[in-house]
């Protein structure tokens, strides 16, 4: 029976602990100035001109993340460090200097010129979604793996 309580006592205490750490994750607007240096540099690099509607940053338990919004439909999610981790616009196109020469050359010999509206950079490489809905996927070194359904 002790062992029981001391079991049901320790689980307790650990969904308390991690319902603790959820409610420490923080969602909070800031200015420009407070992104990441790489961040603004990338935003001023690719997207000079077009004004920043909304940065928050999100802070978890182990990593801070901080997402952009532009006055264009462009989202922008950068990690820690100020790298981007995917970039996205419903409306538009994103610029062709921010999708690596390798997709895009893949891109335009296969998938007749198609614009990108969406980029995501994970551990695994990249996912590419074109405007016409086709979902692309990319090794870390740029080469094409396969159409995803």
């Amino acid at each position: 029976m002790k062992t029981l309580t001391a079991t049901f006592r320790t689980a307790a205490i650990f969904l308390l602990m991690m319902a603790g750490f959820t409610t420490n994750a923080q969602d909070r607007t800031i200015t420009v100035k407070e992104l990441p240096a790489r961040a603004q540099t990338f935003i001023n690099q690719h997207y000079k001109g077009v004004a920043i509607v909304r940065a928050t940053e999100d802070k978890e338990l182990f990593e801070t993340d901080y997402k952009v919004i532009l006055a264009n439909g462009t989202e922008i999610d950068f990690d820690a460090d100020g790298f981007w981790e995917e970039i996205q616009n419903k409306r538009n196109a994103l610029p062709g200097e921010v999708v690596p020469q390798q997709i895009a050359n893949h891109i335009k010999k296969h998938f007749n010129f198609q614009k990108v509206t969406q980029i995501n950079k994970n551990h695994d490489g990249y996912e590419v979604t074109l405007a016409n809905g086709t979902e692309l996927e990319f090794d870390n070194q740029r080469n094409f793996i396969r159409i995803d359904d």
